[in-house]
């Protein structure tokens, strides 16, 4: 799955991720020296389907996050389209959220993610304003850069996001199942707000280390609705955004007005600095 052409010009170092559809590799661009993530889709793959589908997707990507553009959201240089694949050449990151929670177990706590979700929260508000449904918000979609010490979020792969109108609804069933909010699962219209639920999963994710609900997504849907348990921390501004985010209605879920200015983010550094979670069980 070499592609010899857009190797050319890019020398490739490391593959960071092989999937189904795509392979990304940590690549040194040999003219200017520099380092970059190339996100590489090659077109004889049969897995891929209607490939004019596929280069839409990628088109998008691209336009969304240029017209999006911002610290927190993994920057795309360049798109280029060789006989054999299509590239996205990226900006480079560290780790994405969910492999450097697993490798740094101590930064499992309150406090960091409390951090590094306020600054999630920066690109979150620009898809916002831009109409943007990212619709596929996990752990592994969040990536880490670290700078002078700094740990700075961006969010990155945008390859099924799409724009909205604020009362429009869509109903094209995308996302990851363990991070799809229930309306999508169903096979209902939705709009912006289920990129709120996806983002109470990816929460509840990185505290606890687990899902708040498990299987295929008809097992979900059966755990959603019939109001199985769920963790909760013990911190009651925390519990309550979780709970607020996870809520089964959209009409019910919280809106991004109110999630910005909810009372998590505003707790003191020192009090999610010496909390300690107490495991207790919610019902949403």
């Amino acid at each position: 799955m070499f592609n010899k052409d857009i190797f050319k010009r890019f020398e490739k170092k490391k593959r960071l991720y092989i999937g189904d559809f795509s392979e990304i590799y940590r690549v040194l661009d040999k003219n200017t020296k520099k380092e970059y993530a190339l996100k590489m889709i090659l077109k004889n793959n049969n897995k891929l389907g209607n490939i004019n589908y596929l280069k839409n997707c990628i088109k998008r990507e691209n336009e969304i996050t240029k017209k999006c553009k911002c610290e927190n959201i993994v920057e795309i240089y360049g798109l280029i389209e060789t006989k054999d694949s299509y590239n996205l050449i990226l900006e480079l990151c560290d780790s994405d959220f969910e492999t450097y929670l697993k490798d740094n177990p101590e930064k499992r706590n309150i406090y960091f993610i409390r951090n590094q979700i306020i600054g999630l929260n920066k690109a979150l508000k620009i898809l916002y304003e831009k109409k943007v449904m990212h619709r596929d918000i996990k752990p592994s979609n969040i990536f880490l850069k670290f700078k002078n010490d700094e740990c700075i979020p961006k969010l990155g792969d945008f390859g099924i996001s799409t724009l909205y109108e604020v009362d429009n609804n869509h109903s094209c069933g995308v996302g990851t199942s363990l991070f799809m909010a229930p309306e999508i699962i169903k096979g209902e219209q939705y709009n912006y707000k289920t990129d709120l639920y996806s983002l109470g999963v990816t929460l509840y994710y990185l505290i606890f280390d687990e899902y708040p609900y498990y299987g295929n997504p008809i097992n979900i849907i059966a755990q959603i609705t019939n109001k199985k348990p769920i963790k909760k921390t013990g911190l009651e501004s925390l519990d309550d955004l979780l709970e607020q985010l996870l809520k089964e209605v959209p009409d019910e879920r919280i809106s991004f007005e109110d999630y910005f200015n909810h009372k998590f983010f505003k707790e003191k550094d020192n009090v999610l600095k010496n909390f300690k979670k107490k495991m207790k069980i919610i019902r949403v």
